[in-house]
């Protein structure tokens, strides 16, 4: 048997074609070695037997590598977009402070948190094709977070938690440009000073659990829950046509159960509203290419609809 060549157009062509995609044919390899030290600290005091305020300090680490999918050489300058072989390591520091109450009917936690990334690790779209590992400076993530518990009357809860966030990226200059965006004389986008995607600024959620006997022996149990978030942006690169609006997404769940829980029947329903929430989204790879500038396509995935299940549940 004798083995042709897997393209019959001219070497010169087959080139020509992949570096359009920002693709060659190269070597390369590396070899890296890191070393940290990730101190943490914790404080913690007692005022009553249901109070306790608490602080802590924790620095983390995440390893550097190679980024295998890489398509031509960080050095390249045959290609628009030049690959990005090697990525340091990301470094954060955490500071977190708040307070957490027990009391016979009331529970309640409260944390502040600030987390200062040095160069993190993302996933930058080359626009065209590829995908690279780059480090994107710095980046800082602080907020609120609360949620409590309590116990209303026999049988009857509510149960809650919100949480506030500002994540923005204080020093990002390599940004991946969305469609129609103009780059910088780098050939990115510079993000400092935008708040990252995926991270809206309030979320949240409120349940509602009432569970009461019926006979001897069986049980009647009953949920109501609601989740809600504000906007955010879906795609990495911050494109603001991947825009979701803030939603609330109900839910709820009612049960007929043995009192000692061996055996349950329960009827679940999830976004009961019908909800159309993004939860990523990202410019189709080829599609500028294929289309010379002139429009874009977009992929992404969106949570499931309303759905109703019946749950059967024993226990042996």
């Amino acid at each position: 048997m004798v083995q042709g060549p897997l393209s019959t157009a001219p070497a010169a062509v087959v080139a020509a074609v992949f570096r359009a995609l920002n693709i060659e044919s190269h070597s390369i390899s590396g070899k890296i070695s890191e070393d940290s030290f990730n101190p943490m600290v914790n404080v913690q005091y007692d005022v009553t037997d249901d109070l306790m305020l608490y602080a802590s300090y924790a620095k983390g680490t995440k390893a550097g590598g190679f980024d295998i999918r890489s398509n031509s050489l960080p050095t390249s300058t045959t290609v628009a977009k030049p690959g990005a072989f090697e990525f340091e390591d990301e470094s954060a520091d955490n500071f977190e402070a708040g307070l957490k109450y027990k009391g016979r009917n009331v529970a309640l936690n409260l944390s502040l948190y600030r987390t200062d990334y040095q160069d993190l690790q993302v996933n930058i779209f080359d626009g065209t094709l590829n995908f690279n590992v780059r480090n994107a400076a710095e980046a800082r993530t602080q907020g609120v977070e609360a949620d409590f518990r309590a116990a209303l009357a026999d049988g009857l809860t509510v149960s809650g938690a919100i949480a506030y966030l500002d994540f923005k990226f204080t020093n990002f200059t390599d940004g991946q440009c969305y469609y129609l965006q103009v780059p910088g004389a780098n050939g990115f986008c510079d993000y400092s000073g935008k708040r990252n995607a995926l991270s809206p600024k309030w979320s949240g959620n409120l349940n509602v659990d009432y569970t009461t006997p019926v006979t001897a022996g069986v049980k009647v149990a009953f949920n109501v829950n609601a989740d809600f978030s504000s906007s955010y942006i879906a795609a990495a690169n911050l494109d603001p046509r991947t825009h979701q609006d803030g939603y609330v997404k109900l839910g709820a769940r009612l049960a007929l159960a043995e009192v000692d829980d061996r055996w349950e029947v329960a009827l679940i329903g999830r976004n009961l509203t019908n909800q159309r929430i993004l939860q990523t989204a990202s410019s189709m790879p080829l599609a500028t290419t294929i289309t010379r500038n002139a429009g874009n396509a977009y992929n992404g995935i969106v949570d499931r609809p309303r759905t109703i299940a019946v749950q059967l549940t024993g226990r042996f």
